[in-house]
């Protein structure tokens, strides 16, 4: 099983595809004939299209034969908000395949992630909910409970400092880059920690600071942005 993560036109008529799968990782393959839409293999080279895949090998190179489709997530392209949020799944499950993740964990996350923004559940909640299972699929999960500096248990947080790792207390944060937060935000983070994938749109009052948190922590803490970040 796979899905498409990225695609890049080659030669005349065929497309390159960079595709997750869930037991390698990252792999390339080409798709030949697949920029013709009349070709079998048109719809399987869309950007989000998850399948199984049937690869031939030549000269150590991998070529698409053929693809059951699975989900497409077409509709995604029709919302400009739904289509930038999946852009940047993708972008970022590609960076982070690049070290050593759990690649189950981490195709689940991004199938339901994608699944989630089809349905309807609010973007940002979704978006947000990937960036907190990313940076535990990672390992540097955001302390929430207790200060990321000196481990003093913390009632009420309302200061995240990204750089140090998460929530701090008023004493530690003297000198820090600190952001003011309401504590039901820092809170939401361990709410979806504790959410399944296939539970997303049972989310209930969302902090929509949660998001700009979080993406400030991957981005400072955990060396990871995405271009298409900005269009949100």
């Amino acid at each position: 099983m796979c899905i498409v993560l990225r695609t890049a036109d080659y030669r005349d008529s065929d497309k390159m595809l960079t595709l997750f799968s869930r037991e390698a990782g990252r792999v390339s393959a080409l798709a030949r004939g697949a920029k013709n839409l009349k070709n079998p293999l048109a719809a399987a080279s869309q950007p989000f299209c998850c399948g199984i895949f049937s690869f031939t090998g030549k000269n150590g190179k991998l070529y698409v034969s053929q693809c059951e489709i699975k989900k497409e997530f077409y509709s995604l392209g029709a919302d400009f908000e739904k289509f930038a949020a999946a852009c940047v799944m993708v972008e970022m499950a590609d960076k982070i395949l690049e070290d050593s993740v759990e690649y189950e964990r981490l195709f689940v996350l991004l199938a339901n992630c994608l699944s989630a923004l089809e349905k309807g559940p609010p973007v940002r909640m979704t978006l947000a909910y990937f960036f907190v299972q990313i940076s535990d699929i990672l390992g540097i999960r955001p302390t929430t409970d207790t200060c990321a500096v000196c481990g003093k248990d913390l009632e009420e947080p309302d200061l995240f400092c990204a750089s140090e790792g998460g929530a701090v207390c008023e004493q530690c944060a003297a000198g820090l880059h600190t952001k003011k937060i309401r504590p039901e935000a820092i809170r939401m983070i361990d709410v979806l920690l504790k959410t399944d994938p296939k539970s997303i749109a049972l989310i209930e009052k969302f902090n929509s600071d949660v998001l700009a948190v979080m993406r400030d922590y991957l981005s400072s803490f955990g060396e990871i942005t995405s271009r298409a970040m900005n269009y949100l």
